[in-house]
């Protein structure tokens, strides 16, 4: 009830001409719960929720989550496009009576003090959420998990494997909670700072854990893509070391085929001088070696010698 009739300056997207983000002054009609979703405290520590604020531009309402509420201060042109939203469905400005009692129940909100039964059913509630939303993510993950592991992916698996595990760890933190809720609870003599300090080492002690085993399995990826790499460079210095060490195919090949230019190969036909002087003259048959006589008779010599 502090915050009902109060006004925020709501997000509703991106100018296209600008490119520049849209806020739209509106008034808090009331407040409504639906699909729960993640936001940050002002400790920078995320938190679950479920509700909805409804508000009003004129007579239009619209439900909006507390993300898409900016806490940064109206602009004149937001403020006189309010004011116009409000005359043309015939609605007036609050008077400033209404918006100094509005003011005085902000500040009671703030100086409220919180009892044992306020931060007990915080707690409960704020458990039931983050069940409710840790269910909701462990679907999402889990299929990005299976569409991962289809196609061979393990760097994907393995962070979707931390981010269950991490999950599944969000229920130790809640029991934590409790158990430092329920202990404050039964020990009158704490103070109420006391109680919420341990609270809060509670949370601290769950949420370093959780980051432990995040930053174990991102290790883990980690040292798996360095033994692939070391891997792959042995392979490769092994393939540049047997290249070096390969005796070249020409080293008795070409080069060495000039000595050898005129001698046959094993097995050849290629004739030679002295084969050349046998010839076939009948089937199954060969001419007899001539004889040095017969040599010197054929040569033409040049010399006529007369008797």
């Amino acid at each position: 009830t502090s915050i009902r009739n109060c006004y925020a300056r709501v997000s509703i997207g991106v100018n296209r001409d600008t490119g520049a983000p849209q806020y739209r002054m509106a008034q808090i009609k009331g407040f409504t719960s639906g699909k729960p979703y993640q936001m940050e405290g002002l400790n920078g520590k995320p938190f679950v929720t479920d509700q909805y604020a409804v508000v009003a531009h004129g007579k239009a309402e619209k439900e909006w989550p507390f993300i898409a509420c900016s806490d940064s201060s109206f602009t004149e042109s937001e403020f006189e496009r309010f004011k116009a939203a409000l005359a043309t469905d015939s609605l007036r400005l609050p008077s400033k009576k209404a918006l100094v009692s509005k003011l005085d129940d902000i500040h009671a909100l703030l100086e409220y003090q919180w009892t044992d039964e306020d931060i007990q059913r915080k707690i409960n509630r704020t458990n039931a959420l983050q069940a409710k939303f840790a269910n909701y993510g462990r679907e999402k993950i889990e299929k990005r998990r299976e569409e991962a592991a289809s196609r061979g992916d393990e760097a994907t698996v393995a962070k979707c494997d931390a981010e269950l595990a991490a999950l599944g760890s969000g229920s130790g933190a809640a029991k934590a909670a409790q158990a430092a809720a329920n202990a404050a609870k039964q020990n009158g003599k704490l103070a109420q700072q006391e109680r919420l300090a341990a609270l809060n080492r509670a949370n601290r002690k769950a949420n370093s854990e959780d980051v432990r085993k995040a930053q174990l399995a991102e290790k883990r990826i980690l040292q798996k893509a360095r033994e692939e790499a070391a891997a792959k460079a042995r392979r490769e210095a092994e393939a540049a070391k047997e290249k070096l060490l390969a005796v070249p195919d020409d080293l008795f090949g070409d080069a060495s085929d000039i000595s050898r230019t005129g001698t046959p190969a094993n097995g050849t036909g290629t004739s030679t001088p002295i084969n050349d002087k046998l010839k076939k003259t009948t089937l199954g048959g060969f001419k007899k070696k001539p004889k040095d006589e017969d040599i010197i008779a054929d040569m033409d010599l040049g010399i006529d010698i007369d008797i």
